[in-house]
């Protein structure tokens, strides 16, 4: 009977972890925005050219963005931050750039339902903000918003 038991809980405990996993996983919503960038950035460690890009939340994980070049095979997925003091309803999306001279790294994402998602720094923004203190920001209004 004890072998029986032991069995029974060596099968019923993953199959339990698996469907949690699962669960919370199909509960985080995807959330996609697309928009035109008319110059070079970078993202992360990842250059960009110009183009048409989707920027999608929630695909691997909840504060997981992958971006996507509509035109090329370019992809790179980041880490955000939730900034829960911009939470206010804004007529549409906004990126935003912070800009060194005639670099840009996106720092931010804001969707039409108030969601504002920071990008850290990488290395290489960091190195570059020493000599810029304060950037000048460059802001883009999203094309268009739709679930995945």
């Amino acid at each position: 009977m004890r072998n029986h038991d032991q069995s029974f809980w060596s099968i019923a405990i993953p199959i339990v972890l698996i469907a949690l996993v699962a669960g919370s996983l199909s509960a985080v919503a995807a959330e996609r925005v697309v928009i035109r960038v008319p110059f070079d950035f970078v993202v992360g460690s990842t250059p960009f050219p110009p183009g048409e890009y989707a920027l999608t939340f929630g695909v691997l994980l909840r504060d997981a963005m992958a971006i996507e070049c509509q035109d090329l095979a370019r992809k790179a997925i980041v880490m955000t931050r939730r900034d829960p003091t911009t939470r206010t309803a804004a007529a549409g999306g906004l990126v935003r750039f912070n800009v060194y001279g005639e670099r840009r790294f996106l720092s931010s994402v804001r969707t039409g339902a108030g969601g504002n998602r920071e990008i850290a720094q990488s290395a290489v923004e960091a190195e570059i903000a020493k000599a810029w203190p304060t950037p000048t920001v460059a802001d883009l209004r999203v094309e268009r918003e739709k679930r995945p």
